[in-house]
């Protein structure tokens, strides 16, 4: 029977400390939240342009969401409005009456033509060059 290689490998340098990994790992995450930041506004925007609004509460409610199980992760954000149909329970009270980000039936009762503001927001956060901006944190960080 063949035994298993025992040779192990170590590197080393500055590229595989932990603190400058974790800096990294940091300055990645803050880029992120510049742009979740961001499309809270762009979608805000756009809500507003479709008409959804009368009191403010709406787009007031256009948040952002960190998703970072640990500071080893670099994590993601999830941006939405809170004050829209909930996936099986229904409209909340605060909510503009049948409105859905984008349109169809929920619940058996049918929706008013969205403001695909998630459609919208998305391509819009594609188009932008922020490969800029994380490379000037992520150099910042390293430096």
């Amino acid at each position: 029977m063949a035994r298993k290689p025992t040779q192990v490998y170590q590197l080393s340098g500055p590229l595989f400390d932990e603190k400058v990994t974790q800096r990294f790992k940091d300055a990645v995450n803050d880029g992120m939240r510049d742009l979740a930041e961001e499309g809270e506004s762009t979608m805000a925007g756009f809500i507003a342009m479709r008409g959804f609004e009368k009191t403010g509460a709406f787009i007031r409610s256009v948040t952002s969401e960190e998703h970072r199980d640990s500071t080893k992760a670099i994590g993601w954000f999830k941006v939405y409005p809170t004050d829209m149909w909930e996936r099986g329970g229904g409209p909340r009270q605060d909510r503009p009456t049948r409105t859905w980000m984008e349109s169809g039936i929920r619940g058996g009762v049918k929706m008013r033509r969205g403001a695909f503001a998630f459609r919208k927001t998305t391509r819009r956060l594609k188009s932008l060059n922020y490969n800029d901006d994380f490379l000037a944190k992520i150099s910042e960080a390293l430096n």
